[in-house]
């Protein structure tokens, strides 16, 4: 299982006060850096259970890169503002959705027969 959740590129430590959501799996553990996609300004942090936190941020790790899509200036649902763990330096997960919205059913399918439409034959060898 994977876990939602959005980083922090702290301005205390250089960054530019930006959000990052990642999803890493559960099964992640050790020292890793967070990279923000939108500055580059390198976060050294643990990998706890797949949840980012803030102990063991001297040590050098695997990077962690996103996409610039994965980055936005403002975090992406006010509710989660409310749950932000006292320290800013860890990853506030991201609840999951029980069902999807409506859009991302929509998305989901478009993209579906869009793959289906570009790809289908060429994997049956037509």
């Amino acid at each position: 299982m994977r876990i939602c959740q959005e980083f922090y590129c702290t301005t205390s430590g250089g960054g530019c006060g930006g959000y990052t959501l990642l999803r890493l799996s559960e099964c992640l553990h050790g020292p890793v850096v967070v990279v923000c996609p939108n500055c580059k300004h390198r976060h050294p942090r643990t990998v706890k259970g797949g949840r980012i936190v803030e102990e063991g941020r001297l040590k050098d790790g695997e990077e962690i890169i996103s996409p610039k899509s994965a980055y936005s200036k403002t975090p992406r649902a006010e509710d989660f503002l409310k749950g932000l763990p006292v320290n800013e330096r860890d990853a506030a997960v991201v609840p999951a959705e029980e069902k999807p919205s409506l859009a991302a059913q929509q998305a989901h399918a478009i993209l579906r027969e869009s793959w289906a439409e570009r790809f289908a034959g060429k994997l049956m060898g037509k």
